[in-house]
């Protein structure tokens, strides 16, 4: 037995259409956010590191004390003067900084 077909109804500027409006982001773009992602992961990561320590020290404590009073503060200035950057991307790297920084200040203040 046959089957009816039925011709297509489609033109080939809606197809085009539709193949344009499914194209995917830039590479740059999905590394952008990808990179966004991977320092919140990371930042929540040291977040649960540091604060399940319970009343044993944190192993991390005092490396994450030395980064926070020496190599961040260059960090800022790189991110600050870096003329690559755009405003958005210094923002999200300054942010991140001063998220951590004040993730190492609270653990500071649990401890005494």
């Amino acid at each position: 037995m046959q089957k009816n077909l039925i011709p297509c109804q489609k033109s080939t500027s809606t197809i085009i259409q539709q193949k344009e409006a499914a194209i995917p982001p830039t590479a740059e773009a999905v590394g952008f956010l990808a990179e966004i992602l991977m320092k919140k992961v990371t930042l929540m990561l040291a977040a649960v590191a540091l604060l399940c320590g319970g009343c044993v020290t944190n192993p991390l404590y005092k490396p994450s004390k030395g980064l926070v009073n020496t190599v961040i503060p260059e960090y800022e200035k790189y991110v600050k003067e870096d003329p690559n950057l755009t405003p958005l991307e210094k923002n999200v790297r300054l942010m991140n900084a001063k998220s951590y920084r004040r993730l190492i200040e609270e653990y500071e203040g649990q401890k005494k």
